[in-house]
């Protein structure tokens, strides 16, 4: 999963926060992914390859 969020550009990146975003003001259903996507960018350690 590391890999594939990597692997995305800028703008896919903000795409994803955006909608996740917007789904959490939707109803809640965002906060899940919106929590996932922030790991993977400050938690989740970084790998040099």
């Amino acid at each position: 999963m590391q890999q594939w969020y990597q692997n995305l550009t800028k703008a896919q990146k903000i795409l994803l926060y955006t909608a996740s975003v917007v789904l959490c003001f939707a109803g809640g259903i965002g906060f899940v992914p919106l929590v996932f996507l922030l790991y993977l960018n400050f938690g989740a350690p970084k790998y040099k390859k």
